[in-house]
C-alpha cells in the first residue's frame, strides 16, 4: 500500500514526500525493528526464488523453456500496470 500510494503521487507529479507519507514510512521502519527491513527483503527474495524454481520445474516437466513460458505473462502484467492509475 505504501508503494502504491508513492507511485500514485509520482504519477500525479508530486516528487517530494509529504509529511504524512514520511510519518508512515518512519512508523513502518520503526515497527520492523533492527534488521527487520532486511528480514522482510530476505523473505521476499526467498519467496521469489522458490516461485521461480517451481515455475522452472513445471516448465521443464512439460517440455517448455521457462523464458518462453514466463516472459509473455510478465509483459502482459506490465501492460496492465498503467491501468492502475486514472
Amino acid at each position: 500500500m505504501l508503494v502504491d500510494s508513492r507511485l500514485q503521487a509520482i504519477y500525479e507529479g508530486h516528487t517530494g514526500a509529504d509529511a504524512d507519507a514520511q510519518a508512515l514510512t518512519r512508523q513502518l521502519l520503526e515497527s520492523l525493528g533492527r534488521g527487520g527491513a532486511r528480514d522482510v527483503l530476505d523473505g521476499m527474495c526467498t519467496l521469489i526464488y522458490v516461485y521461480v524454481c517451481w515455475l522452472r520445474e513445471v516448465a521443464e516437466d512439460h517440455g517448455k523453456e521457462i523464458v518462453a513460458f514466463l516472459i509473455p505473462s510478465l509483459v502482459e502484467t506490465m501492460r496492465m500496470m498503467p491501468r492502475a492509475f486514472p
